[in-house]
C-alpha cells in the first residue's frame, strides 16, 4: 500500500520518495466551497495545508487514514487530494469515493478538500496558513521557509528522504511523520503530529523558529 509513481514519472530506486491529472486554476476556484473556504481563511489559529505529491499517489487506504486523522485532530485544513494511479483509463473518481463516508460533510465548516491542484505559493502566504505537511520536495520546502510555515515532513522517494534529514535535524523547521517508510501511516499518527505541532511546547518552539527564519530571509 505504498505510494505509486504517477503517469509520466519513472519508478525510483533511490534512497527515498502534487498531481496525476493536473486540474486548472479555474477548477481551484470552483472547488472553493463558500462555507469551507470562508471557515478556512477566517481562522486565526493557523490552518493546516496538506499538499499532494507531484510524482506519486497514495492508495485509497492511505487517503482514508489521512482523512480520519485530520477529522479527529479538530484542526482547520486545506487538503489537496490526487486520485490513486491505476491502469484503467477513464475519468478520475469523485473525492467522495476516495474518502471515508461523510467525511467532507462532517468537516465542511473547517476543512477544504481540493482535487489535484492548488496554488501552493498563494496558499502558504495567506495569513491563515500556518502549517504544511510536505513530501519534502525542495521547491515546497523553500516556499514554506519563505512563508514562515512550520512543517511535518512526509518524504516519499529519491532525495526527499535526505531533504527530510536536513529539514528536521539541521534546520529544525519540521517534525517527521513517523512510519513514512512503512506500508501505511495510521490515522493515529497523522492526528498525533497535527496536534503535536499545534498544542505541544516543542511544537510552539518549532513554529516560532519558522517565523524567525522568515524574518531573516526577508532581510537578505
Amino acid at each position: 500500500m505504498k505510494p505509486t509513481p504517477a503517469a509520466g514519472f519513472p519508478q525510483s530506486n533511490a534512497l527515498g520518495a502534487w498531481w496525476r491529472t493536473v486540474t486548472t486554476p479555474t477548477d481551484w476556484e470552483r472547488r472553493k466551497r463558500p462555507s469551507a473556504w470562508c471557515g478556512w481563511t477566517h481562522s486565526r489559529a493557523g490552518a493546516w495545508c496538506f499538499s499532494a505529491s507531484e510524482a506519486w499517489t497514495f492508495p485509497v487506504e492511505q487517503l482514508k487514514e489521512i482523512a480520519i486523522g485530520l477529522e479527529k485532530s479538530d484542526q482547520r485544513f486545506l487538503w489537496v487530494v490526487r486520485a490513486p494511479q491505476t491502469e484503467n483509463e477513464g475519468p478520475e473518481p469523485e473525492l467522495d469515493a476516495l474518502l471515508p463516508n461523510g467525511f467532507m460533510e462532517r468537516t465542511e465548516d473547517r476543512g477544504l478538500v481540493v482535487n489535484s491542484w492548488a496554488p501552493q505559493v498563494e496558499v502558504l502566504n495567506h495569513e491563515t496558513a500556518g502549517r504544511l505537511v510536505t513530501h519534502c520536495g525542495w521547491n515546497s520546502i523553500l516556499e514554506a521557509v519563505i512563508a514562515g510555515v512550520a512543517m511535518v515532513a512526509w518524504p516519499l522517494y529519491a532525495e526527499q528522504r535526505l531533504n527530510k534529514v536536513f529539514l528536521v535535524e539541521l534546520m529544525k523547521l519540521a517534525v517527521a511523520m513517523e512510519g513514512y517508510d512503512k506500508d501505511l501511516v495510521p490515522a493515529e499518527e497523522v492526528e498525533a503530529k497535527v496536534r503535536w505541532l499545534m498544542e505541544s511546547e516543542r511544537g510552539r518552539e518549532l513554529r516560532e523558529r519558522a517565523a524567525t527564519i522568515k524574518e531573516s530571509v526577508a532581510k537578505e
